[in-house]
């Protein structure tokens, strides 16, 4: 190899060694930004989902709330309902391990003699009063059970008919969905999001 071929080729590494000189801060700096949205601590609810026919069941849990007048605790299915028919259904009724069941009506919900009335493509919230004091409630009597286990629950709606058993997730009664606080890692973690 001649000596032109020789200093081509020393002027090529150095151009190359330079801009990986250059890189190297760029590239370091990366880690050391701000944590992301993927670093907030997500509660640890894993609600329950399903569906029959066209009714889809989405995020069920059961919690209990303390009563502020009776002293009784007070046991609730939380759950919210789309109808993907063309046509009206409704459910009609819920069967659990723990106790007889009442649906109630709330003003952005009517409970006619045939149950919670479900509209085609209309989210239906079936809730308790501290999350949801306008939607309607269905209230579980028996003992509170015991939170961080789970219960049998079974959906009847007029036409989707009768779900097969669903293990629904008993809560405390602060649980929440939503993210709590951002918690400080040294890696991003990765969550799917809640369908």
């Amino acid at each position: 190899m001649g000596p032109r071929r020789a200093s081509r080729a020393n002027v090529q590494r150095a151009v190359v060694f330079a801009a990986l000189a250059l890189a190297t801060p760029v590239l370091a700096g990366c880690g050391m930004q701000a944590k992301d949205e993927t670093s907030k601590e997500h509660s640890q609810i894993q609600a329950a989902s399903n569906h029959i026919g066209a009714i889809r069941i989405r995020n069920a849990f059961i919690t209990t709330l303390p009563s502020a007048t009776s002293g009784t605790p007070s046991t609730y299915l939380v759950v919210t309902l789309l109808n993907r028919a063309t046509e009206p259904d409704a459910l009609t009724g819920v069967s659990t391990s723990l106790g007889d069941t009442t649906l109630k009506a709330g003003p952005d919900a009517s409970v006619a003699t045939e149950g919670v009335v479900l509209p085609p493509h209309v989210l239906v919230q079936v809730s308790n009063p501290e999350i949801n004091p306008d939607a309607a409630t269905l209230q579980i009597s028996g003992p509170a059970p015991v939170v961080g286990t789970s219960e049998l629950v079974t959906f009847t709606f007029d036409n989707a008919g009768t779900t097969g058993q669903i293990a629904v997730p008993v809560v405390s009664p602060g649980g929440s969905l939503s993210p709590t606080r951002v918690v400080p890692t040294d890696t991003p973690t990765f969550t799917l999001p809640i369908e």
